[in-house]
């Protein structure tokens, strides 16, 4: 690798190439060492021999006779020298599993640090291998190597998986949780567009005082961690930070309420019909973005705040400086079909372009978002 030109193109590809096939063949060890049938029997065998050694031990103990206790010395020099044996394999298979462990985190992320790419099947080995050891000091010690390696924005399409892990209670997640941590909160000041929504979906709303007291102790935690993500990135934005505008972090967030507003506006009464037009509740928060398309009086400003459900190109310095923004809102709203008949509405951005937007509750489609994930990364095997 020291020996190709980092200036040419052509050996550049190749070496990711040799990073790739380095890590696929660490994580193939790796997992065949881990699950390997001769490493489990090792391991019975010497809890069997400590059994057999600590019976020999009492036995001499209360040996009747000189010949006896002879008899019983050999056998458990025997069992301890077979147990000596065991061991230094033991010792040298988890020495290969640890070394394994960290050769294809470092490559993966060497992978990732020499590629232009996004290229989503190593990332996703990557964080796939990470959460398999996420209580292990050898991958949050490789892990802690590697993240500086890798651009944030190449991680934004597992915003929601990662996430999601933080908060754990273990205390031996504790030094992948600080890593973690340090990940999102980077993606959330860098990409808020693609990730910071997220946090604040695991935050919840200041408001939200019944879920939070149902809430369990694990979730608690996590409500907590993106609190505090969400506090260090507001700082940061204080201070202008990549040339963010005023109340950029406060927009953000009273965006994110109204959403979950309307998200959660009980409708289900008033029994709507789809292909009928209904007028969107002056009650709730969505409505002071919204216009008749006539009045020229009450127009709302544009916001600072991109349509959420537009495809929003990653840009790799973070500046988002040109991205098209909210200019306004329907005022009126039509609905699907479905047991949990969701809100069409139409929203217009600062280039006139129409987004049609569909509104639920947002549990509903974080939880099927999980299983989703879920089922791709066991198709993967990625851990």
């Amino acid at each position: 690798m020291k020996l190709l030109d980092p200036l040419n193109q052509i050996q550049r590809r190749e070496a990711k190439v040799v990073y790739y096939q380095y890590a696929s063949f660490s994580n193939k060890q790796l997992r065949h060492m881990e699950t390997s049938e001769e490493y489990k029997r090792q391991k019975e065998w010497s809890v069997k021999a400590l059994a057999e050694i600590e019976n020999l031990t009492q036995g001499m103990a209360g040996a009747k006779s000189q010949v006896e206790l002879e008899d019983l010395r050999r056998q458990k020099e025997k069992a301890l020298r077979l147990l000596e044996a065991d061991e230094k394999n033991l010792k040298e298979h988890e020495a290969a599993v640890r070394s394994f462990l960290q050769q294809a985190v470092s490559m993966y992320a060497h992978y990732m640090e020499t590629s232009n790419n996004l290229d989503q099947e190593v990332a996703v080995r990557f964080c796939g291998l990470w959460f398999a050891h996420f209580d292990s000091e050898v991958a949050a010690e490789s892990v802690r190597h590697a993240l500086p390696k890798i651009s944030s924005h190449k991680l934004l399409f597992l915003s929601h998986q990662l996430t999601a892990r933080l908060g754990s209670s273990n205390e031996s997640e504790r030094r992948s949780q600080a890593f973690l941590k340090q990940l999102v909160e980077g993606m959330c000041t860098f990409h808020p567009f693609h990730s910071l929504f997220q946090v604040l979906t695991m935050r919840g709303l200041t408001t939200d005082s019944k879920i939070e007291k149902k809430s369990s102790d694990n979730s608690q935690r996590r409500r907590d961690e993106a609190r505090r993500i969400v506090e260090a990135v507001r700082l940061k934005f204080k201070d202008g930070f990549l040339g963010r505008p005023n109340r950029f972090m406060e927009l953000i967030e009273e965006s994110f309420t109204a959403y979950v507003e309307w998200a959660r506006y009980p409708i289900k009464p008033t029994r709507p019909k789809s292909g009928n037009f209904y007028p969107i509740p002056k009650g709730i928060a969505l409505y002071k973005w919204t216009w008749d398309g006539r009045s020229r009086i009450d127009k709302p400003q544009p916001l600072c705040v991109p349509v959420v459900t537009s495809d929003i190109p990653i840009e790799m310095d973070g500046k988002y400086l040109d991205i098209p923004s909210i200019q306004w809102y329907e005022r009126r709203y039509t609905v699907a079909g479905g047991v949990h008949v969701p809100k069409i509405t139409l929203c217009v951005d600062t280039l006139g372009r129409q987004h049609r937007q569909m509104v639920c509750d947002t549990r509903l489609f974080l939880f099927c978002l999980h299983l989703l994930f879920t089922a791709l990364v066991q198709r993967r095997g990625c851990g």
